[in-house]
């Protein structure tokens, strides 16, 4: 342990874990004589210093260069705190950079002022998305229909791409002629991620599966979770927007949403119920439907956003029949699993479990049923 050293009228020096601090006896005086801060900063003199230190010493003089054992103790504790503070801060700086950064396809871009309208509030947030924003398999869709114009929506891949959009249709102004951009709950999920990470809070896409769409299935759905500055919170911004379900949409419980990976382990244990799993309206569900999902969670998490429907390298080639698939396969999707299960998601940085799990360059996309092979944007 270092001890902080008397130079007398000089101030006092120090170094702790590689940090210098300098006229530590002017930080002594702000931080424990806050009545005194309006004097002017400065080097205290020695036997000031011992005073604002020790508190319940006596005014004396010590001679420039002694300290006796409690006033080196309290200096020890108060240069400590300094530099735990300091270099606390920094790492919390470290590990929010990634998730409260933008990725290539949450930012904005020319449209970050439009962006910014939404607010801060996540309900407020999400029912400002919802104003613009129209789902082909929901409710509104049923009662409005849902145009060609939106189903060409379906291939925006950025915010900015999607704002583009609502702002050439004049949607952010209330233009209720015009019809609201098409998108599906990974749409929803990002854009609120986007306005999220511009006002520098961690955000992230997270794919998996809701019970809470479909009774007695568990169906594809994506969501945008957020760090309040203690944890992270699931948020379903396309069911807050519409005011669809019991519970609280703004933290969605565990045991209604689960993950790709958990999801991929639920249907290990039991192979029967991957029938269960899917896109129920369109008769897309099983083993290789979560698989897919298992690897577009795996790169959602290091702030490779895709769409719903998109596949590469493994999962591209997976047989509906699960009994079909090459040997490697499960093993490989285990793992991947397993990573997914083994990284720190509580964390706010990217989870090294799966740091070095490749990612797409390229995909094939079913945004329309037919494929379509997608140069995905990389930084």
């Amino acid at each position: 342990m270092p001890i902080i050293g008397c130079t007398g009228n000089d101030g006092f020096r120090e170094t702790v874990g590689g940090l210098r601090t300098t006229d530590l006896g002017s930080a002594v005086e702000r931080q424990l004589s806050p009545q005194r801060q309006a004097k002017p900063a400065g080097p205290l003199p020695a036997p000031h210093a011992a005073l604002m230190c020790g508190r319940a010493w006596k005014r004396r003089r010590i001679k420039p260069g002694r300290f006796e054992t409690g006033l080196i103790d309290n200096f020890r504790k108060f240069a400590l705190l300094v530099v735990s503070r300091s270099s606390s801060r920094k790492e919390t700086a470290m590990r929010t950079s990634f998730y409260a950064s933008q990725s290539l396809y949450s930012e904005p871009g020319p449209y970050r002022d439009t962006l910014m309208r939404g607010g801060a509030e996540p309900r407020q947030v999400a029912r400002w998305i919802g104003s613009f924003m129209q789902h082909p398999r929901g409710a509104e869709t049923a009662e409005r229909g849902f145009t060609p114009e939106q189903a060409a929506d379906l291939e925006l891949r950025s915010v900015a791409e999607i704002l583009s959009v609502a702002v050439a249709r004049a949607l952010p102004d209330g233009d209720g002629a015009q019809p609201k951009v098409g998108g599906v709950c990974r749409d929803f999920a990002i854009l609120a991620a986007g306005l999220f990470r511009a006002r520098g809070t961690p955000a992230r896409l997270r794919a998996g599966f809701a019970d809470y769409i479909v009774p007695g299935h568990w169906e594809d759905h994506w969501l945008c979770e957020w760090h309040d500055g203690g944890r992270w919170r699931r948020f379903d911004v396309e069911f807050t927007a519409i005011r669809g379900v019991a519970f609280d949409t703004l933290d969605v419980p565990r045991d209604r949403f689960i993950t790709a990976g958990e999801a991929w382990f639920r249907i290990r244990r039991a192979p029967d119920s991957a029938a269960r799993f899917g896109v129920s309206g369109l008769d897309l569900r099983g083993a290789w439907f979560v698989a897919g999902s298992l690897m577009r969670d795996m790169a959602a998490l290091r702030k490779l956003e895709l769409k719903p429907w998109d596949y590469w390298g493994l999962s591209q080639d997976l047989s509906r029949d699960s009994a079909a698939w090459p040997p490697h396969a499960e093993t490989t999707l285990d793992e991947l699993a397993s990573r997914l299960g083994d990284a720190d998601v509580a964390g706010e940085d990217e989870p090294e479990s799966i740091r070095d799990w490749p990612l797409p360059r390229e995909v094939v996309g079913f945004p329309h049923g037919a494929p379509m092979a997608v140069v995905l944007r990389h930084a």
